[in-house]
């Protein structure tokens, strides 16, 4: 069974495609081909990903304007958003925000430590305090999370 590119292509990356440039990623793709047979030459997909959610609009017609690609983002991501997995509200207090915030900005504790003037046994206390709040265990999984519930 032939998969439409506007899925192949839309699950792995985001953005706003043309229907002449996925042609030309997928040259002989049978949907493709039979849409263009069908009289469907130009069209626009539309794929994004958030709340945990790919969202994939597509569409025969002209292809859109920037203002049309933001109408139809408008759309997709209420969409997503009605449909996807919900992030929680920030559960951090402001001491260890601050050390995530300068953890994801690549800083070090020692660097941390200096430019929020406090000792270095105090952001691994707060960074710990993170990890048992999140029940996260490292620093990717820290970072992964906040940012996959939007705090930062």
């Amino acid at each position: 069974m032939a998969v439409d590119p506007t899925i192949l292509h839309g699950q792995k990356n985001a953005g706003h495609f043309t229907w002449g440039k996925l042609s030309e990623l997928y040259p002989d793709n049978p949907v493709m081909l039979g849409a263009a047979e069908a009289g469907m030459k130009e069209g626009n997909t539309l794929s994004l990903r958030m709340n945990g959610v790919c969202a994939i609009f597509s569409g025969d017609g002209p292809i859109w304007n920037n203002t049309q690609v933001q109408q139809a983002a408008a759309a997709t991501s209420g969409l997503a958003f009605m449909f996807g997995e919900q992030p929680m509200p920030c559960i951090l207090a402001n001491p260890e925000m601050d050390v995530v915030r300068l953890m994801a900005d690549g800083a070090k504790d020692r660097e941390i430590a200096e430019r929020l003037g406090v000792k270095i046994e105090t952001i691994r206390k707060r960074r710990e305090k993170a990890y048992d709040l999140t029940g996260t265990r490292s620093p990717a999984s820290l970072l992964s999370f906040v940012i996959r519930n939007c705090w930062l």
